[in-house]
């Protein structure tokens, strides 16, 4: 490692991501008083104890105010709801209709790559399908074909949509749809095939930029940073978290991190 003083964070966290904007299921936060802007990671162990295969990443939380999120209806109108999206109240942010092409969106004013989803009321009825797009240069939309983690809003509780970033994502514009945050990152969930007898609905939402995202981790290996190779996270990142899309209490991670001027 480099000539730096680093803080030292070793431990376990029950859930795929995050549930909740709380400081006390991260990694690390801010130092209070610094004078620096991002947080530099140094070598970390992210151990999957899932019990399986999984994809596994490290990176950072997004704070609330850097991201929106709403409704977004077939003809592409779009109805903001991020109080709803940001707050604890179950169940009143709704992730599809019973109408095909109906979903949501959440619009970043910097890219991200994972949103946790906690789903109150899952989506029952049919066999639902969803798609994910993202805006790109002159009001289109593009389809992202292989995320890591495709929504799935048929169960309850947490649930992942974790993706590579687009290499051209374009901020929104007025021609991807009525009311879009334009100049912000958008992504578009949709129920192409909607659910049709329950409707899902969200409790809340946490959004993210994982890096070094890797998939088929096996089940007691481990993904690491090792010899002294430094990871920048985006300064807009307030918090260092680990993801790990099977969640178990026991999967942990190790991370050595310092926060930069």
């Amino acid at each position: 490692m480099r000539a730096f003083a680093y803080e030292h964070t070793s431990k376990a966290w029950a859930a795929k991501f995050l549930t909740s904007q709380s400081d006390s299921v991260v990694l690390g936060t801010r130092p209070q008083n610094s004078y620096g802007t991002r947080f530099i990671l140094g070598e970390f162990n992210i151990h999957n104890r899932s019990g399986g295969a999984a994809v596994v990443g490290i990176g950072g939380r997004l704070p609330q105010n850097m991201w929106t999120a709403g409704q977004i209806v077939a003809a592409g109108t779009y109805t903001d709801d991020t109080t709803d999206a940001q707050d604890s109240d179950a169940n009143d942010f709704p992730l599809t209709t019973l109408t095909n092409n109906d979903g949501f969106g959440v619009f970043g004013l910097v890219p991200f790559s994972i949103v946790s989803l906690i789903v109150g009321t899952a989506a029952a009825g049919g066999s639902p399908v969803w798609d994910l797009a993202y805006t790109k240069a002159g009001g289109s939309w593009g389809t992202i074909t292989n995320p890591y983690v495709a929504p799935v809003f048929t169960a309850g509780g947490e649930q992942l949509i974790w993706f590579e970033p687009p290499t051209d994502w374009a901020v929104a514009e007025a021609g991807h749809g009525t009311g879009v945050p334009v100049g912000s990152y958008g992504l578009r969930c949709r129920a192409t095939t909607a659910p049709n007898a329950t409707a899902g609905l969200l409790t809340n939402m946490v959004v993210g930029r994982m890096m070094m995202t890797t998939e088929s981790v096996d089940d007691n290996s481990v993904l690491n940073n090792i010899g002294g190779v430094e990871i920048p996270l985006p300064p807009q990142c307030d918090a260092i978290c680990a993801a790990i899309s099977t969640a178990d209490p026991q999967n942990r991670a190790s991370v050595s991190w310092r926060y930069s001027g």
